[in-house]
């Protein structure tokens, strides 16, 4: 008796929480079957709102057009549910996602994931820089943007005479996390970078692990020191990279001086000069190879989420991209042309930036809104086509 009460309460609670969840009415016109272009918006606008993990309850068919001709009216709502389902389906919702319940006529239910898909993932690694060094010797390996990782005698696990090849990915810009994917995604939220890296070491072939207890350093050039920032790990899932503050294994912060020799040209004549220059470097401790970063989370008291619908030929990668912080962060996809982002600090200055490349043609697409991050805007643009040349162009004009 005690099982059935419970049994009963807890599909009371089920009945009363699905009731909450929010009802679309679709108007049609007498026996009409064929979604509009604005029933199809609608159908989209709502299931935005709707909150992650809930329900989008569509009816198609009203109580008095039941009450006139309870049989055409069982008919029209199957038929406008396969409708709705075929244009869901087509707009990237999975078929699980969408069920079918029966009160007096049968109703449509759409279901919003708790966890949405990113829409950004890994592509088309940058240029790899690589060394070669003995074991037992160590290694500096100097980068492009003047950045530096040392490697110390003796840290691979392998013979001391072994040869060891170091292969860097280097993404340190703005441009870099948009054009290869490589955003700021933390596991706790958004990120600052000073720069992120993935870094391959083989011997013989394959692929080699630093000895147990062992550590190398990333030194950055005129790093960012008005905050503390940390060493960061990249766990990279399904193309998805996200990162991970493992320890407390923060920067510090140093200065050198650098001189130089040069010549300068003074009434027409070449005259030799020697200078000084004070450099700032920051210093991090790395205990593992592959994907490591120099970051700090980005604590804002006051976060918000954004909404963005972007009309677009094919499925598109979307980024927020902020103006005064190192920092893109990836949007999740709602469904094909509505996208979300969550967690962002409010009123600041950002780019959105819809991309996709086509390799085969040499084409690709390029949307962008410049705005101030609000959770009450409506945000709404389209792409464009253009050539892959044309898209070096426009990403170093529209990201900042």
């Amino acid at each position: 008796m005690r099982l059935l009460l419970l049994l009963l309460l807890l599909n009371g609670f089920s009945v009363s929480a699905i009731n909450q969840n929010r009802v679309l009415k679709l108007d049609f016109i007498n026996s009409c079957i064929v979604l509009s272009e604005i029933q199809k918006a609608e159908i989209v606008n709502e299931y935005i709102i709707v909150a992650d993990g809930d329900w989008l309850n569509i009816q198609t068919v009203s109580k008095s057009a039941y009450n006139s001709d309870k049989k055409l009216a069982l008919q029209l709502a199957k038929k406008r549910n396969r409708v709705i389902t075929k244009f869901l389906l087509a707009k990237g919702l999975k078929a699980k996602n969408v069920i079918y319940k029966y009160d007096l006529i049968e109703r449509i239910w759409v279901h919003k994931p708790r966890v949405l898909e990113s829409s950004v993932s890994l592509n088309n690694k940058s240029e790899k820089s690589c060394y070669s060094f003995i074991n037992n010797q160590g290694f500096t390996a100097r980068l492009h943007n003047g950045n530096s990782i040392v490697f110390k005698a003796n840290s691979f696990d392998a013979f001391l005479s072994e040869k060891i090849n170091i292969c860097i990915e280097e993404y340190t810009s703005k441009i870099d996390f948009v054009k290869y994917g490589v955003t700021a995604q933390g596991d706790k939220g958004m990120l600052e970078s000073q720069g992120m890296y993935n870094v391959v070491a083989t011997c013989n072939g394959d692929k080699v692990k630093l000895r147990k207890g062992t550590h190398y350093n990333l030194l950055i050039r005129d790093g960012k020191d008005s905050k503390p920032f940390y060493a960061f790990y990249g766990n990279e899932k399904g193309g998805e990279l996200t990162w991970l503050k493992k320890t407390n294994e923060k920067f510090t912060i140093s200065t050198s001086t650098e001189t130089g020799e040069g010549i300068e040209v003074i009434d027409e004549e070449e005259i030799g000069i020697r200078w000084e220059s004070e450099v700032t470097v920051l210093s991090g401790a790395f205990s593992k190879l592959g994907w490591i970063n120099c970051d700090r989370f980005y604590d804002e008291e006051e976060k918000i989420t954004m909404n963005f619908k972007i009309e677009s030929k094919n499925p598109i990668r979307v980024y927020v991209v902020f103006h005064d912080i190192n920092s893109v962060m990836p949007a999740r996809k709602i469904l094909n042309g509505a996208y979300v982002i969550s967690g962002i600090p409010k009123n600041q200055n950002i780019s959105v930036v819809a991309v996709n490349t086509n390799e085969k043609n040499g084409t690709g697409e390029i949307g962008f809104f410049k705005t101030i991050s609000k959770s009450t805007q409506k945000v709404e643009f389209k792409t464009e086509t253009i050539s892959d040349l044309e898209m070096t162009r426009l990403l170093d004009d529209v990201i900042y």
